[in-house]
């Protein structure tokens, strides 16, 4: 769950869907992923690896969709896509954030046996990772306030 930030758009993302994306081939898709990754139990390294898997499916998507259909979307739906790219990348954002502390703590196993410089790497490494995300979400916000005030 998201953690309040500056950085975060305001609005019911999921609320404010056209009813076109809640068709019966994408609610079955939703279900599905919802049953995978429901708040049952702990989630596996498996269950992480086929979230990170499906997360780079749909970037890739949304990539090509940008590159070679961008014509066919209108001023509300990238209203909606920016929206969308806030949440997702502030998710991203404050889950390095919670690596770079996991890090700091030691709590991986294994890390705790690395070198004092080369955790010091991955930490700052983390932390800085963490900071850039915090501006672009901003950015994504920025621009979904604007193109969402356009719209209307």
């Amino acid at each position: 769950m998201l953690t309040p930030a500056w950085y975060l758009t305001d609005g019911d993302y999921f609320g404010e869907l056209p009813k076109v994306a809640q068709m019966d081939t994408v609610e079955a898709a939703i279900s599905a992923i919802a049953q995978l990754f429901s708040d049952e139990g702990e989630f596996s390294p498996t269950q992480t690896a086929a979230a990170t898997y499906m997360a780079l499916l749909a970037a890739e998507h949304l990539n090509d969709e940008m590159t070679y259909n961008a014509r066919r979307h209108s001023l509300i739906e990238l209203a909606q896509l920016a929206h969308g790219l806030n949440l997702l990348l502030a998710h991203l954002t404050q889950t390095i954030q919670k690596l770079a502390e996991h890090a700091d703590k030691r709590t991986f196993p294994g890390l705790a046996d690395l070198p004092t410089e080369t955790v010091k790497t991955v930490i700052d490494s983390l932390c800085a990772a963490g900071a850039s995300g915090e501006v672009c979400a901003g950015r994504l916000k920025e621009a979904h306030l604007t193109l969402r005030s356009a719209a209307k």
